[in-house]
C-alpha cells in the first residue's frame, strides 16, 4: 500500500486545487477499503462475545455469578458445565471451552465459586470433612451443584437435557469428592482433569481421601462400589509432572509424587479393585500428549473430546 500511496501523491502534484481535494478523498477512500479488509476477526471476535453471557444465580441462598456460551447454529441440549481451578477465573475457563462446545454441540455453563466464600476446604474438598458426619455436613457442595444442574436445565436449554461435569485441577478435586460422597443424578460423564488429589477406591485412606469411615463397613462397600460406577473420566496431561500448587500432604502423598503419577496410580487402584469384587467400572483414562498443568490446554486438546464424550467405559 506504500508505494500506492507514494504514486498518487505524484500524482497530486500535477493536479490544481480543486483536483487535490478529490484526490485526498480518493486517497482516504483507498485506505479506509484496506483497512476493513486486513479486520475481519474483529466482527467474528464480537460476534462471540454476543454467544457469551455473564449471569448472577441465587443457589443455596447465595449469589453466584455463572457464565453461559451456546455455539452459534448448535440444535442440542446438552450442557457442559466446566469449574475452574484454583484462580477462581470462570471466563478463562470459559472461552477456552469454546472449541470443544462447538465441536460437540453443546452449551457451556461456568459458575465462579469465589475464594472468600468458597475457600480450599470448601472448593478443593467440596465441603466434606473427616468421617460420616463430615459427608454430611451442611457445607457440602454436592447440593448445591445438582441445585445448578437443575437451574441450567430449566433456563438454558430444558428440563432434561443431558449434561457433562468437567472440572479442572481445584475443581477437579472437587468433582471427584461430589463423585464419591454426593453423586448427581444422570451424568453423562464426569471428567476429572489435573487433580492434585482425588477420592482414592480404598477402604483403607479415611474421608475425604477414601472410604475409610465413611460409615458402618457395609456401607462405606456400598459407596466405594458406588463411586466406580459413576461415569468418570481421569482426563491427565503427559507433562503434568510439575509441583507448582501441588497438594503434599501425606494422604495426598501416598497417591503419587506428581498429578501425573497420581492419576495413572488411582486409575489402576480403580481397575484392581473392580476386578477383585466382581464390581461395575464405568471410568475411563485419557491422556493429553505434551500438556502440563493447564486448564486452556486440556480443554482445547484433541483428547478433549474422548474425555468429554459420553460413551462405554475404557476396556
Amino acid at each position: 500500500m506504500g508505494r500506492a500511496v507514494a504514486g498518487l501523491f505524484t500524482s497530486v502534484a500535477a493536479f490544481r486545487r480543486p483536483t487535490l481535494f478529490g484526490a485526498i478523498i480518493a486517497l482516504l477512500t483507498m485506505i479506509g477499503v484496506q483497512m476493513l479488509a486486513s479486520e475481519p476477526s474483529r466482527a467474528q471476535t464480537n460476534d462471540t462475545t454476543k454467544r457469551v453471557t455473564f449471569t448472577t444465580v441465587t443457589l443455596g441462598g447465595e449469589s453466584i455469578e455463572v457464565g453461559i456460551y451456546r455455539p452459534r447454529g448448535c440444535k442440542g441440549d446438552r450442557l457442559l458445565f466446566v469449574f475452574h481451578g484454583y484462580e477462581r477465573d470462570a471466563g478463562s475457563y470459559l472461552r477456552s471451552a469454546r472449541r470443544i462446545a462447538r465441536e460437540l454441540c453443546m452449551t457451556v455453563v461456568a459458575p465462579r465459586l469465589n475464594q472468600e466464600r468458597f475457600p480450599s476446604w470448601r472448593y478443593q474438598r467440596a465441603g466434606v470433612g473427616r468421617g460420616a458426619a463430615g459427608i454430611e455436613q451442611t457445607h457440602s457442595l454436592g447440593p448445591l451443584i445438582a441445585e445448578l444442574v437443575d437451574w441450567a436445565r430449566t433456563n438454558v436449554t430444558k428440563p432434561d437435557a443431558d449434561y457433562v461435569l468437567f472440572g479442572h485441577s481445584a475443581g477437579a478435586q472437587m468433582l471427584s469428592r461430589v463423585a464419591a460422597y454426593h453423586p448427581l443424578p444422570g451424568p453423562l460423564r464426569i471428567v476429572i482433569a489435573n487433580p492434585s488429589s482425588h477420592v482414592a477406591p480404598s477402604l483403607k485412606e479415611r474421608v475425604p481421601y477414601g472410604f475409610r469411615a465413611a460409615g458402618a463397613p457395609p456401607l462405606e462397600s456400598e459407596l466405594l462400589k458406588r463411586y466406580l460406577a459413576q461415569p468418570i473420566t481421569l482426563y491427565l496431561g503427559s507433562d503434568d509432572v510439575g509441583e507448582f500448587r501441588l497438594l503434599k500432604n501425606r494422604a495426598a502423598q501416598r497417591q503419587g509424587t506428581n498429578r501425573l503419577e497420581r492419576g495413572r496410580a488411582i486409575y489402576q487402584q480403580a481397575v484392581r479393585i473392580s476386578a477383585q469384587n466382581g464390581w461395575t467400572l464405568n471410568w475411563r483414562l485419557v491422556e493429553a500428549p505434551g500438556i502440563g498443568h493447564s486448564g486452556r490446554g486440556m480443554l482445547r486438546a484433541p483428547e478433549a473430546a474422548a474425555a468429554i464424550s459420553p460413551g462405554p467405559a475404557q476396556p
